[in-house]
């Protein structure tokens, strides 16, 4: 295993997050991940600081997503996505 860490490109990697957070969703959020339809509200937003989508970061293993690390519309909070694997 080789998790290695890279920045979001918009859009290419949108649709990665999206499958990421739809594939790993667990009835009552137990995974505490973003919910997909958020993850597209935060992109869709007037306020998204779109400049900075090149800070989110991305853990991937072999090109799979391991985890994400974003803000919401602005930086300054952080929200972390992880793949319910990395809790065995």
């Amino acid at each position: 295993m080789a998790i290695k860490l890279r920045n979001y490109k918009a859009p290419d990697d949108f649709k990665k997050i999206s499958d990421f957070l739809i594939k790993n969703y667990r009835p009552g959020n137990r995974d505490g991940n973003f919910l997909q339809p958020a993850w597209e509200y935060m992109h869709s937003h007037p306020w998204t600081d779109e400049k900075s989508f090149d800070r989110i970061g991305i853990w991937e293993d072999s090109g799979k997503i391991a985890g994400i690390v974003h803000f919401e519309m602005l930086l300054g909070e952080a929200f972390f996505e992880i793949h319910p694997a990395m809790f065995n």
